[in-house]
């Protein structure tokens, strides 16, 4: 299968990962194309298998093209802000990291020796997938903690109770490159889980705006990625406008919200750069707490 069609997402859900691969290879594009880095991932060209990163270091220009350019652009954020504030959240004493929806995610690797407990939370399926590329990447499967579950299907404390989660210790989640594919109600339950949580939270997620809230340009490249997405079995099935969310983690209980909108972010992440990456507006980033002393 050609590498450009697993990061354009033309395939259907079969071995090659689906949207986890995509995202994966995109953010390995960019440890090959970008400077400075948004992201730094040393372990980015190894999770997508030997094969891939031999492809991609051939052409890594293929992603320096129309929507796989924005793509790119936004896999990179994403993680970046993930990492700071996880870097907060840890300089405040967690100790325990929970990725939701963990596709090729590589951060309970690049952090094997920092004695944190890492929990990814994934379909069967994708976590055997996994499971397979780190094998023959060399990486130690025991780094994380693999909890297999449809998070549609069965509740989030539920999910967790089956692991060695420790529902007393401030814990920080990640949710990321998937609230557009899960049912509203299902956000909402996931989060009401978090802010339950007795020892207290922080979550990052991304969401896709509702395109009532986007530029005409936006709107256009939104229905290109969801139309991609939705010809490989994973249509999107949930978009917020911004005040949407907020009063949702208001409602669920928690006391701190950023929503960060493409201009902040370009802000953080993309301000003085001569290459001219922008993040469009398509989606935006959440970090939402009920741990003050994050």
């Amino acid at each position: 299968m050609p590498l450009e069609n697993e990061a354009s997402g033309r395939h259907g859900q079969d071995a090659s990962g689906g949207t986890a691969m995509a995202m994966a290879v995109l953010r390995a594009a960019h440890q090959l194309l970008d400077r400075p880095l948004i992201f730094e991932d040393r372990l980015a060209l190894r999770i997508i298998g030997a094969k891939r990163a031999e492809l991609l270091r051939a052409d890594p220009g293929r992603y320096d093209i129309g929507a796989l350019r924005g793509l790119r652009v936004s896999a990179a954020v994403r993680a970046r802000a993930a990492d700071d504030a996880w870097r907060e959240a840890r300089a405040a004493g967690a100790r325990q990291y929970v990725v939701l929806g963990a596709g090729l995610d590589t951060a309970a690797w690049r952090e094997a020796e920092s004695g944190i407990r890492f929990i990814e939370v994934d379909r069967p399926e994708s976590q055997a997938f996994k499971g397979r590329l780190l094998a023959e990447a060399g990486l130690d499967a025991g780094a994380a903690v693999f909890a297999p579950a449809d998070l549609e299907a069965t509740p989030l404390a539920a999910i967790l109770a089956e692991t060695v989660f420790d529902a007393d210790a401030p814990t920080f989640f990640t949710l990321l490159g998937a609230t557009m594919y899960l049912e509203r109600p299902t956000v909402r339950s996931i989060l009401g889980a978090i802010a339950a949580l007795a020892g207290g939270a922080v979550v990052v997620l991304d969401y896709a705006v509702d395109p009532a809230r986007l530029s005409e340009r936006e709107r256009v490249g939104r229905e290109a990625t969801a139309s991609r997405a939705a010809a490989r079995g994973e249509p999107w099935k949930t978009a917020f406008l911004p005040e949407e969310l907020a009063a949702m983690f208001g409602d669920l209980g928690f006391t701190a919200v950023q929503d960060l909108d493409p201009g902040e972010l370009h802000a953080r992440y993309l301000a003085g750069r001569r290459d001219g990456l922008r993040k469009s507006g398509v989606s935006r980033i959440a970090i939402a707490r009920t741990w003050p002393g994050s």
